[in-house]
């Protein structure tokens, strides 16, 4: 039985080691080829993570010149520190097996052929200082949705795979190639100036969208409304028409529920009122709680409960029958 047990526990320990994380590949200091920039490094691990470190921009790679080029089918995620402030051009072109990308608040290029071929890549976050998107940038991806920041400026051509749906343009872009939305099957929406004048989206597509912004910061797309450019990529309407208390307060940090006029929704899709006013109009009311106003109901300020008097319960009691039924606040 001694035996049995220790010669499981010396198989379960090889098992572990096994299955550690090793490092595949990584930056050779003594060898200029390896570098990802001048202060730019990497290391490829054995789970199929490239980590790339470093601050500055990242070098401009010709095909087949990326150090990791060698391990390009290995790579299913890619983290970058943030301190790094450009995706160099085909940095990770044709990695077909990756699927998922951290791209720091510091990256403010995404160039050239960057995720070019990149088709098991479905969703990506483009942080809100990036100001270029380069030409086929994202081509032959597998994006279905894209929000592409207010921040950016410039956007080149075949920027977006035929996979996109839905693609959300922000409002500063000024210039943008004439074939940047060549292969977007679905719709492209893009922000119309306050002044009404022509937007730099106009006559780029065929199938171009317009969406404006109240003072409240809501996107009005047609006749629906959203939040913000997320609820609109999701999908997420607020219904019952704009109000400034529905946009301008809508998504709460504490709770992350959606707000309808005042009204707190159960679930994004359904926007279900949970929250009501009672019957002077003036008090909201969630569950056993009440506020005096709805920035009262977004802090969590609420109104503590107490007994009121005869003489305040006789102003505020509704008469029902022979009786009086007396709330409590």
């Amino acid at each position: 039985m001694k035996k049995l047990i220790f010669i499981l526990g010396v198989f379960l320990s090889l098992n572990t080691k096994a299955q550690e994380v090793t490092v595949v590949a990584q930056t050779n200091p003594n060898d200029a080829s390896t570098k990802c920039g001048d202060n730019c490094t990497w290391t490829l691990y054995s789970n199929g993570k490239l980590e790339i470190l470093g601050t500055g921009d990242m070098i401009d790679f010709h095909h087949a010149e990326q150090p990791w080029y060698t391990n390009l089918d290995l790579i299913t995620s890619i983290e970058i520190e943030n301190g790094i402030t450009s995706i160099g051009e085909k940095a990770f072109h044709r990695a077909e097996n990756l699927t998922s990308v951290e791209i720091p608040d510091s990256v403010t290029k995404i160039k050239y052929d960057s995720f070019y071929g990149a088709k098991n890549l479905t969703n990506i976050v483009i942080p809100d200082r990036v100001e270029l998107i380069g030409q086929d940038a994202f081509g032959v991806t597998g994006l279905t949705k894209l929000v592409v920041p207010d921040s950016v400026t410039q956007i080149g051509a075949w920027a977006f795979p035929f996979t996109v749906t839905n693609l959300f343009i922000g409002e500063q872009v000024t210039s943008i190639s004439d074939l940047a939305f060549r292969r977007v099957s679905g719709q492209v929406y893009c922000a119309m100036p306050s002044d009404e004048t022509e937007s730099p989206c106009a006559g780029k597509a065929s199938n171009i969208g317009y969406y404006t912004k109240d003072k409240s910061g809501a996107y009005k797309i047609g006749d629906d409304y959203y939040a913000t450019a997320s609820d609109f990529i999701n999908e997420m309407k607020c219904l019952g028409g704009l109000t400034e208390d529905c946009i301008a307060k809508a998504l709460n940090e504490k709770s992350s529920k959606l707000y309808n006029q005042g009204k707190v929704c159960k679930s994004m899709e359904s926007c279900q009122a949970l929250v009501y006013s009672d019957y002077n109009n003036e008090i909201l009311s969630v569950g056993n709680k009440n506020y005096a106003s709805l920035a009262d109901l977004l802090s969590g300020k609420y109104i503590p409960k107490r007994i009121y008097t005869i003489e305040e319960a006789n102003k505020v009691a509704k008469p029902t029958g022979n009786t009086f039924r007396i709330r409590y606040r």
